[in-house]
């Protein structure tokens, strides 16, 4: 059976009946998981336990290899009985208790053969805490929270965020595209850039930005 099968199976079940002897499955941001193909079975029917917590999963990117799955999904999470499950173990039920998160999470999968040998699901721990208000508003952290989700979701309409900071590059990144389409911007080189002994080439996308920093510097 091809890898892409198995893994549709397993996810209508998600149990561990398409597992290797030795497989391992872990949410990365948290540390929670199983290793071996029993420990796995029983850590599956906890992790996605309706009861507990609903997942629901779109898929936006799928990448099938020789022998792996990669998937970037929007992941809806919402929490039914308060238990912060793989997700936020050990929270308070008062910050998750009829509560949702919505975040991008990317799944790494590895078989061996038509067997499951390893899952790593990944996401940004602080987005979540973020959208459960366990960071404060109050605080100015570059974090992003639910509106995170748009970069994956459309990245033509995503909001995206300059680097640094503001006040001292606003002048500067005024003048860049942060949206404009996608492709080579040109860069000028010097003449000896393939010349032996040559300096290489330098190049002047931010050059708008040292002169602007230049003279507020004055």
């Amino acid at each position: 059976m091809a890898i892409g099968e198995v893994w549709e199976q397993y996810k209508k079940q998600r149990d561990g009946d398409h597992f290797t002897d030795n497989a391992s499955f872990v949410f990365v941001p948290t540390a929670s998981g199983a290793r071996g193909y029993d420990a796995v079975r029983q850590f599956l029917s906890t992790a996605y336990d309706s009861r507990i917590i609903s997942v629901k999963e779109k898929v936006i990117i799928q990448t099938i290899g020789e022998n792996s799955v990669v998937e970037e999904s929007e992941t809806t999470i919402n929490f039914i009985s308060g238990d912060g499950a793989w997700l936020v173990p050990g929270v308070d039920s008062r910050y998750t208790i009829e509560n949702q998160v919505v975040i991008p999470t990317i799944t790494s999968a590895s078989f061996e053969g038509d067997r499951i040998s390893s899952i790593r699901v990944y996401w940004d721990q602080a987005s979540a805490l973020k959208q459960l208000r366990l960071i404060s508003d109050k605080n100015s952290w570059p974090i992003v929270s639910d509106r995170q989700v748009d970069a994956i979701r459309d990245i033509s309409s995503a909001h995206l965020n300059p680097f640094g900071k503001t006040d001292h590059l606003s002048a500067g990144i005024g003048k860049m595209n942060l949206t404009q389409p996608a492709g080579r911007r040109p860069v000028h080189t010097s003449s000896r850039v393939n010349q032996p002994g040559g300096t290489g080439g330098k190049s002047t996308i931010f050059d708008d930005m040292r002169s602007d920093a230049h003279e507020e510097s004055k």
